[in-house]
């Protein structure tokens, strides 16, 4: 299977991640979203990842992501998003880090200084890369972390 397709794979199952996290309400779907989810990071991803190892970084941040969304074990999350950083770093994939900066410093990341600097971090990749839509979310996030610091 051509690495494309992998892409396309991982497109579906950021958008089944964010349904999660974000918008679906209904238990009964809730439980359906989770367990097709299941699946999908498991088999599939292992394959991938084994195959191409560029797509070892985004795999385990979508593995990272089901984790904490599911469990809430911010400390697993952790491990696997700081694992997929590595491996981004390693293959020199500039946006995968990006986006791993970001979910780290969003999600997991307790020690405010820390996480203001993964956030810039991941902001100045994205500026270097041109990915305004990512300098947006980023910036969106600095300021609501930055607002949350300021309430006594």
């Amino acid at each position: 299977m051509p690495f494309y397709a992998a892409e396309g794979f991982f497109g579906a199952l950021e958008v089944y991640l964010e349904l999660l996290e974000h918008e679906v309400k209904s238990k009964d779907l809730r439980k359906k979203i989770k367990r097709l989810l299941y699946y999908l990071l498991d088999q599939p991803r292992l394959a991938f990842s084994k195959r191409y190892p560029i797509a070892k970084p985004r795999s385990l941040l979508n593995r990272a992501r089901y984790v904490l969304i599911t469990t809430s074990r911010k400390d697993e999350a952790r491990r696997l998003a700081e694992r997929a950083l590595r491996y981004a770093r390693e293959l020199k994939m500039r946006y995968d880090e990006g986006l791993i900066l970001e979910f780290i410093g969003t999600h997991v990341c307790d020690d405010n200084s820390r996480r203001d600097r993964l956030l810039n971090d991941a902001h100045k990749i994205f500026k270097e890369l041109g990915a305004t839509w990512n300098c947006n979310q980023v910036d969106q996030r600095l300021k609501q972390a930055s607002d949350a610091s300021t309430i006594p």
